[in-house]
């Protein structure tokens, strides 16, 4: 019969059912943190959504105002929505100014011509702000017929 000595019973390798479940557990414990936190940030930082959501708000508004008549778009010089389009956090802030067609992209005109420049912002519930811009122009239709 043979029997082993304390020295090769050393050499075995492995571990033991003991060494594995603790192993098991702990790494559990890291897996289930790591998860919690990776599905809170998913959920605080949506900005692709917050972005789309903010120019769907700002090109709803610039269609609201173009399809008036040239002379009833008009704002003061700045006016702000809170809530707009229903959408809680959301603000949506807008001004109307003449411009001159050589400075369209530049300053505004302090007398009144036939181009308009309208600009919205919204400003997100995280407070990013996206700004939206176009020009309006004196239609055809818009003017007095006689």
């Amino acid at each position: 019969m043979r029997t082993m000595s304390n020295e090769s019973k050393k050499n075995d390798k492995g571990f033991t059912l003991i060494e594995l479940i603790i192993f098991i557990v702990i790494s559990g414990m890291v897996v289930l943190g790591l998860v919690g936190a990776f599905v809170s940030l998913v959920h605080e930082g949506t900005p692709a959504e917050n972005i789309a959501r903010a120019n769907f708000l700002g090109q709803q508004k610039l269609e609201e105002l173009t399809s008036n008549a040239f002379a009833s778009i008009t704002a003061p010089d700045s006016q702000t929505v809170n809530n707009y389009g229903g959408f809680s956090g959301y603000t949506v802030q807008y001004t109307v100014e003449y411009v001159n067609s050589g400075s369209i992209n530049g300053a505004a005109s302090g007398s009144a011509t036939n181009y308009k420049r309208i600009t919205v912002q919204v400003t997100e519930p995280v407070g990013l702000t996206t700004s939206l811009h176009t020009i309006v122009t004196k239609r055809y239709y818009d003017a007095p017929q006689g």
